[in-house]
């Protein structure tokens, strides 16, 4: 699939008609767009385009087209797909902007307030990248459900994590990027987590308790009561699920425990 780049000062056309130039990053990649589009997509470029500042007074007052507007600090590559989203200009079946570019876009998104426009591109880009992104690499999609605000993504990634980790949450605060995450996201993680491990010690316990009740109900002998809860036990510590082990990952017990009946969808809910 293609990726989205910009290189040198190749000028980038999103609207050949626009009024505004956006002349970006240190290396000052010209992209030509309309305010029009940015102002209803960016509160931020709306207040912008106003008379009382400079880029609006040329607009609007002196009636200058189009106007140049300076963006030293901000990534060109991101800069251009933004723009290029906004105007509906780019193709999502083949552009697929690597996790890297899609963190800067957020940044800028999140910066020039436009992130419910961009929200449902960003969507199924990072959709993509969850398939094919290994878990030990999963905070750059949990940063970006975060910032583009998307509920959907963000349980998703969330849930994997939750089933799926076997380390501390704690670890991924000092990873690139999610220092931008609350603290609190984490403790959440890791109180969900927990819950789930005592749904698996309860169910476990359901299993035992038809076999621990009979000995009273059907009065049958406490020998063979005994040696009955002795072999499950048994069984649960020779699959490797009991004693609980806290660095297992809950994925890897549900699936030691499918002889049992307890699948992974019952902990999805």
């Amino acid at each position: 699939m293609a990726t989205t780049t910009v290189s040198g000062d190749a000028p980038v056309i999103v609207d050949p008609s626009g009024d505004v130039i956006l002349v970006v990053g240190a290396e000052t990649l010209n992209i030509q767009v309309s305010s029009h589009v940015l102002g209803l997509a960016s509160t931020v470029f709306k207040a912008m385009f106003k008379p009382h500042f400079q880029e609006g007074f040329s607009l609007i007052v002196t009636k200058e087209s189009p106007v140049t507007i300076l963006l030293p600090e901000d990534d060109p590559a991101a800069v251009s797909l933004t723009c290029k989203i906004l105007h509906h200009q780019i193709d999502h079946t083949t552009e697929n902007p690597s996790l890297a570019l899609l963190s800067k876009l957020a940044t800028f998104c999140d910066k020039y307030d436009c992130i419910r426009s961009i929200r449902p591109s960003a969507h199924q880009w990072i959709q993509r990248h969850l398939v094919k992104t290994p878990l030990e690499k999963f905070e750059a999609p949990l940063v970006l459900s975060y910032i583009f605000d998307d509920p959907e993504l963000f349980s998703t990634v969330t849930a994997e994590l939750v089933l799926k980790c076997n380390g501390s949450f704690g670890e991924y605060i000092s990873k690139d990027g999610c220092d931008t995450l609350p603290a609190s996201l984490y403790l959440a993680l890791e109180q969900k987590r927990m819950q789930l491990r005592n749904r698996l010690e309860v169910a476990l316990q359901h299993i035992i308790d038809p076999v621990a009740g009979s000995a009273t109900a059907e009065r049958i002998d406490v020998a063979i009561h005994r040696n009955k809860v002795g072999q499950y036990y048994r069984e649960l510590f020779r699959i490797g699920v009991y004693p609980a082990k806290i660095t297992d990952s809950l994925v890897k017990t549900l699936d030691l425990l499918e002889n049992f009946g307890i699948t992974q969808k019952e902990f999805r809910k």
